[in-house]
């Protein structure tokens, strides 16, 4: 499930820095999912748009879910609404790459959803982690549809994506869960 061979309709970068190692970030990020861990993100928008949230409830998860650790390449995440994300890559506690395609209405539509983590020491010993989301998506042929992509899906998901990584920094800087063996 490779995505299309050419530049992306809409390609979006964030880059943030979490007061933990990668190791304890892990854990959060591979559990989540709709009906798993939730998004992190804003829990009642979520559920306006019909999403399940996570095993809890409509809430995103406060905790580190020992069931749902094991994720491998090829296995599916939902996404909400019938839709799956596809693992790509899961390099623990390096990278974990979605890919998902569908159609909406007339359109194809791919995307790439990428979270990479780097260790960084700081000068006083501490192990922080420098979190990457890249997110890419395609439509299908056309300016038209490229352009519709750019301004419907676009904006949406840079704020929800924005509110899954304070969501996830509150969690892994808390630091009350364990970090589960992998």
């Amino acid at each position: 499930m490779a995505p299309p061979a050419r530049t992306a309709d809409l390609h979006h970068r964030r880059v943030t820095v979490l007061a933990a190692p990668p190791d304890d970030v892990w854990p959060w990020l591979v559990q989540i999912g709709d009906g798993r861990a939730g998004w992190y993100s804003l829990d009642l928008l979520e559920r306006v748009i019909g999403l399940q949230g996570s095993l809890d409830g409509w809430r995103s998860l406060d905790r580190i879910a020992p069931e749902l650790q094991a994720l491998d390449a090829g296995d599916t995440v939902p996404l909400g609404r019938g839709a799956e994300l596809v693992v790509a890559t899961r390099d623990r506690p390096r990278l974990l790459e979605f890919h998902h395609r569908s159609r909406i209405a007339t359109t194809d539509l791919a995307l790439v959803w990428r979270f990479a983590l780097r260790a960084r020491r700081r000068d006083d010993g501490d192990v922080l982690t420098r979190l990457e989301t890249t997110t890419s998506m395609w439509a299908g042929p056309g300016r038209t549809r490229a352009v519709a992509l750019q301004l419907l899906l676009g904006p949406g998901h840079r704020v929800m994506e924005a509110a899954m990584v304070r969501g996830l920094r509150r969690r892994v800087e808390r630091g009350t869960s364990p970090t589960p063996a992998d």
